[in-house]
Parts: structure tokens; C-alpha cells; sequence
């Protein structure tokens, strides 16, 4: 009988010190400056007309995207998967979910992406807004069932009456109230201080590697076909690159039901990329020389192959309006070691340190 009082005994206090943990984790509260940071500092002249947020509205953003509260056993935030420091991506080839499960995809940087026409991986998704709640209702990611889920754990955590009362005027928490405000705080996510970005404003010098690297890239290279414009791709674009025959993520050809599409996926963009590994859907390739290496000699042949990434881009670059049929022979483009390493200086040219430092996009609960 004594020993059955022991192990009640152990069972409760085993159970209220689990309780008070749990309890200490819904009371930690958010750390913010008495005056709002202006989220719209970091536009330059080429966005500021494009894309503007509300300072209050990014400000509860901000903190709905580090809140572990918006999984269901408060185990991992937005920013779980998406770290400052990693340039807003993280460094496994599958991120950690809510029970320890890993997503079934590697996870993509963020950055600019207010430009961006589509999202994730298979391009599911084109409003910025209506991404929001997949995450957070996928049962490997952070596992509520539904929006209303959450609009209910918010509205029971202390410190978001305030936060939507300056966002919104009151203090009633909606789902569109908690995608306005997520949207808001990604879309203030701007890197354009990189070295590549003074040294086009005249601002820094790039050294003789990096000058060949930027040549290699904008000519034959043709990195530039899939990663141009301003934010060097990530905005609405998909590709099979050759990575293997029979892909085991058929990709957008999985959403679609598309055999065309199988193995294509959306192409990211390049800001911070040295920061992002591992790279690809899937993080197969640990380093930056690995990618270059299978661009460089390695690869695939495949019936949706990317007719950039073969011989017939050759004969037709200059129409480049015209898409011929895919499948057609991969290139070997065969640069030489010296001119790998031009390549990936280059790359390394885009990484911008305010960005990964920058306070104001920084966990307020640290």
C-alpha cells in the first residue's frame, strides 16, 4: 500500500511539474520596443511604390511568426523553419514538425517574396495571404486542424488583445486578421543590402573572382534565364533541372496530375543562398559547389528536362520566346575548377548581413 502512495504520489507531481512548464511557456511574453519599428525602412526607390505594410499591423506579424503558440502542442513556431540567421530558411534537409516529424520538403528561404506570383515548392499557391494558414493547419508542420483552432488559442494568450487593438482598432482576433498581419510582416522581409547590391550602386568593389563569377552567371553560364530580374528568380517560375529520371517527389506533376510536370519545381531565388543550405526540395546537396557540380556536369537526362539546361538552348538563344519541346540532350558545360570557385565567390557576393541581423525582424521572445 506504501508503495502504491509513492506512485500516486510520483504520477501527480510528475503531472503539475509538466503543467507549470506548459504554463511558463503561454506566459512568456513578447519584448517590443515602446515605439513600433517602421517596417517600410528597407524598401529602396525600385519597391517603395510597389509594396508598403502597416508598422502596427507587421509589429503583431512579427510576433505571430515566432509564437510556438500557432502549432498545437506549442512545440515550433513559423520561425522554426525559417531562421533569421539561415537567411530565413533552415539548415535541414527536412524541417522538425510538431511530434518530431519531419515535412516533406526542404524549406524555402524568405526573402522578398512580396514580389513573389507563386509559392512553395509544387506552386500551390499564388497570394502571399492564403498561404498563411497551410502550415500551420498540415498535421506534420504544426498540426491544428483548422483556422478556428487557432483563432481561438490566440484569443486566450494574454498579450495579442493589445497587439490587435493597435493593429486593428479592437481587440477581436479573426483568421483574416492573423494572415493580414502575417502577410504584412513577410512581406516587409527585404534584402537588398547584400556586397552584390552596393557594388550595382557603386557603393563596394567586387574582387577579379567575383567579377568572372558575375560574368559566368549572366552569359554562359545561363543562370541568369532562371535567376534574373532584381530578386535573381523566386517569383513565378518552375523547372525540372535533371536532378534524377524517376523523381520519388514528382513535384508540380504531383499537384497537377501532370506527367509533363513531373519533377519540376519552383525556382527560388538566390538572395542569401549561401546562407540556405541545404539546397534543393528535397536538401540532397550539403554545399554550394555540390550544386554547381551537378549543374556543371551532372545533369539528368529527362523527358521535362529544362530546354535551357540543354543542347537546344544553344540553337534558339536568340528567340528566347520560343519554348521547344523538352527531353532534349543536357548540357556539359564543363567550366573548369578556377571558374567553379569564380562562380560560387560571386553567389557568396549575394549575402546581405543587415538583413540576418536586422532587429525588427529578430524573435521578440528572446
Amino acid at each position: 500500500m506504501k508503495n502504491l502512495y509513492l506512485f500516486i504520489f510520483f504520477i501527480v507531481s510528475l503531472i503539475t511539474i509538466i503543467s507549470c512548464k506548459d504554463n511558463l511557456v503561454q506566459e512568456k511574453t513578447p519584448q517590443l520596443p515602446e515605439e513600433v519599428f517602421d517596417y517600410n525602412q528597407r524598401l529602396d526607390d525600385a519597391f517603395v511604390n510597389f509594396v508598403s505594410v502597416d508598422n502596427e499591423v507587421a509589429t503583431l506579424g512579427r510576433v505571430l511568426f515566432y509564437d510556438k503558440n500557432l502549432s498545437k502542442n506549442k512545440s515550433v513556431s513559423c520561425a522554426s523553419c525559417h531562421q533569421q540567421h539561415l537567411g530565413f530558411a533552415d539548415n535541414k534537409a527536412f524541417s522538425t514538425g510538431v511530434n518530431v516529424t519531419e515535412s516533406r520538403r526542404n524549406s524555402l528561404a524568405l526573402s522578398n517574396i512580396f514580389g513573389y506570383s507563386a509559392f512553395f515548392w509544387d506552386r500551390r499557391t499564388f497570394e502571399l495571404q492564403d498561404l498563411i494558414f497551410q502550415p500551420i493547419t498540415d498535421h506534420i508542420e504544426m498540426g491544428f486542424e483548422k483556422p478556428e483552432d487557432v483563432v481561438e488559442r490566440i484569443s486566450n494568450t494574454t498579450y495579442y488583445p493589445e497587439l490587435f487593438n493597435n493593429a486593428f482598432g479592437n481587440t477581436e482576433v479573426s483568421a483574416e486578421k492573423i494572415e493580414i498581419a502575417m502577410t504584412d510582416f513577410l512581406s516587409s522581409l527585404v534584402s537588398f543590402e547584400s556586397k552584390y547590391d552596393l557594388y550595382q550602386k557603386g557603393e563596394a568593389q567586387l574582387s577579379a573572382s567575383e567579377l568572372i563569377g558575375e560574368s559566368i552567371f549572366f552569359t554562359e553560364g545561363r543562370c541568369s534565364n532562371c535567376h534574373g530580374g532584381r530578386n535573381l528568380g523566386g517569383s513565378s517560375g518552375a523547372a525540372n533541372i535533371g536532378l534524377e529520371l524517376n523523381y520519388a517527389d514528382k513535384g508540380i506533376g504531383a499537384f497537377r496530375d501532370e506527367e509533363s510536370s513531373n519533377g519540376s519545381f519552383k525556382i527560388p531565388g538566390l538572395r542569401n543562398i549561401a546562407l540556405t543550405a541545404p539546397y534543393m526540395h528535397d536538401g540532397r546537396y550539403n554545399t554550394l559547389r555540390e550544386v554547381l557540380n551537378h549543374y556543371n556536369t551532372g545533369i539528368i537526362q529527362h523527358p521535362n528536362l529544362s530546354w535551357i539546361l540543354t543542347d537546344e538552348f544553344v540553337e534558339i538563344e536568340n528567340n528566347p520566346w520560343w519554348n521547344p519541346s523538352n527531353g532534349g540532350t543536357p548540357t556539359r558545360f564543363n567550366f573548369s575548377e578556377l571558374e567553379l570557385d569564380a562562380l560560387e565567390a560571386f553567389l557568396h557576393t549575394l549575402t546581405d548581413y543587415e538583413y540576418i541581423n536586422e532587429e525588427m525582424y529578430s524573435d521578440p521572445f528572446h
